[in-house]
């Protein structure tokens, strides 16, 4: 994971996943993900 969750930031609210060098974030119960981040 060389530096990749440096470039995948999904809020306060949420975890940054790559499945193959595609970002994902996973939301926290009660939020969801806009614009690239969890809200």
């Amino acid at each position: 994971m060389k530096g990749k969750c440096k470039e995948c930031s999904c809020g306060d609210h949420g975890k940054c996943t790559f499945n193959e060098e595609i970002k994902s974030c996973i939301c926290d119960k009660g939020y969801a993900s806009k614009n690239g981040k969890c809200e």
